[in-house]
Order: C-alpha cells, then structure tokens, then sequence
C-alpha cells in the first residue's frame, strides 16, 4: 500500500553491494547485476561528468583516459574524480599532477566515498574481517589461486571450526561471503565452472592497506608481526630491522626475482609463503623454523647456455 502501481511510470531502484540482499529484495527477474566499466567507457563518463556538451580539449584527451583507466572500472571512483577535476583549472599540468595519484585524490577529496566502502568493512562479521584485510598483502592487481588463499588463512587462524563442518568447507563460505559482498573477485574458473583465482579492486585493496595499517595488522616500522614483501626495496627494509623480523609470524613474497638470507632472521615463523622468491638449492635454515604451519616455495632452475669450441 505505501507504493500503489498509479501506473504513471514511477520506478524503485534498490541498490546493495550485498548480492544476497538484492535476491531477496528483487528476485531473479528484477535484479541487475553492475559490471565494473572498461578504459572506453570509463573515460566516456568522466569526460560527461567534467564537460557536459562540450567535447574534451585536445590536449586532454590522453591525461583523462589515464584518470579514467585508473578508476579501474569503477563508476562511483569517475564520479568522485570527475567532481574534483570540474573543480580545478582545465590545464594540462594540473590535471597530470591529479593523474600521479588518482586513488589518493579520490578518497582525499571526497570523504563519503571512503565513508560507503568503510561501510562495507564494517558490516564484515569479525571472522571475515581479517581474511579481507589479508587481501593486502598482496600488490595491485594479483590474482591469487583460491586453494593458496584458503591454505594461507587456515595456517593464519582466521577459519573457526565448526562441528557440522570441515575446515576446507568453512573456509569456501568465507570465500563466498567475501564474492557475495563484492568486497573480493573472481578472476579464472575452472573448467567446471567453479573460481580458481581471486583478486581485488585497487581501491578496495587501499582501504585493506589502510584499515591493516591502523589495527596493526601488516608491515609496520615498529611491529612486524605480519610481513608481506613485494619488491627487493621492501628486502631491504626487512633485512635492515632483524630485531622486528625475529618477532615475525608470517612472511609473504609475491615479489620476482627477490633472493636473500632472511630465512635466519624469521624464528619465530608460522606462515612462510615464498612462491614469489627464486631460489638456486634449497635453503637448508627452513629446517630450523620449527613453528611453520605452512610452507609455500617454488624451486626454480636456470641453465646456463654452455658454449663449445
């Protein structure tokens, strides 16, 4: 009775970040499910919400595709960004400084948007939270297989057992209440049609960053209790503060082409995951890390091209 069909053409829109919400709200004939743009689009759209009618200057055209590329797909991030540049002075300069750091204008310009996705992480059960601050751990665009995920959370504490349940079982549903949410991705499928790799969306994995960062949750200065490296740089950090590195319990590499003795330094580790490191032999001081629960390493061999005379 509070919404009469006058039969005047009125419509409600419901939307929900929740997939279970939507079905239960709309069913499976009203309801829609929002993909995340492509580059054409999303610069389409921003280019609508800067200039209206107008056409986009020539010597814009590259700098906005560039803004638009980095909200990768994302209308509510085109829609903040698109305010922001109405705002500022149409040159060519200005909008490259915006474009250096199109995330971090985002959210600094528009405190309702960092306020919808945190809205998003605090509606999270406390069993989710931390598998979703998890995420970032890892860089920007990585897809990582769902068995490695589940593995990783598991040895980290994160699943609860539950009598009517196996872990492995407890584990999926997280993983699917995480997708339902649309907090995390599916990227490739099996064959029979079920996920084989997630990922996140990058302005999603920078409020893991942040949220991680404020509850001490990954790579800190001054606790190091779980410690995720992606870069030789980020070694370097770790092999410059042994003290902290000792007291860690988790060490991940997703990093290439990254070799370095820090196996010595991590005594106190239960979660080594190094499938990003390169390694020539085995490294004989895992054999001392006696806490491990987990151990995730690929062993590469190179051959060297041999020359005859």
């Amino acid at each position: 009775m509070y919404f009469p069909d006058n039969n005047n053409g009125s419509r409600i829109v419901i939307t929900t970040r929740e997939s279970d919400v939507a079905e239960y709200v709309a069913g499976s004939k009203s309801l829609h499910h929002v993909q995340l743009l492509n580059k054409s689009v999303s610069r389409d759209l921003l280019c609508r919400i800067v200039f209206g009618e107008e056409d986009c200057p020539d010597e814009l055209q590259g700098v906005v595709a560039k803004i638009g590329s980095d909200c990768s797909g994302l209308p509510l991030a085109i829609h903040v960004i698109g305010g922001l540049l109405s705002m500022v002075e149409r040159s060519r300069d200005v909008w490259e400084n915006v474009s250096k750091d199109v995330k971090a204008s985002i959210v600094e310009s528009d405190e309702h948007f960092s306020n919808i996705l945190y809205l998003s992480y605090n509606h999270l059960s406390i069993h989710l939270k931390p598998c979703f601050l998890y995420m970032g751990a890892f860089p920007e665009d990585y897809d990582i297989k769902g068995s490695r995920l589940k593995s990783l959370w598991i040895a980290e504490g994160f699943v609860k057992y539950n009598t009517d349940e196996s872990l492995e079982d407890v584990v999926e549903d997280y993983l699917k209440a995480l997708v339902e949410r649309n907090l995390i991705s599916v990227g490739g499928k099996q064959i029979d049609g079920k996920p084989m790799t997630y990922s996140i969306h990058d302005l999603l994995r920078d409020l893991c960053t942040r949220k991680a960062n404020e509850e001490k949750f990954l790579n800190l200065k001054d606790s190091m209790r779980r410690v995720s490296v992606q870069s030789s740089y980020q070694m370097e950090d770790v092999n410059a503060s042994p003290q902290l590195t000792s007291l860690a319990r988790s060490f991940i590499c997703t990093g290439q082409e990254i070799i370095s003795p820090v196996f010595s330094m991590l005594r106190l580790v239960r979660v080594l995951d190094v499938i990003g490191m390169v390694f020539k032999e085995f490294p004989e001081e895992i054999f001392q890390l006696v806490n491990l629960r987990l151990l995730s390493f690929l062993l590469h061999f190179r051959f060297e091209e041999l020359t005859y005379s």
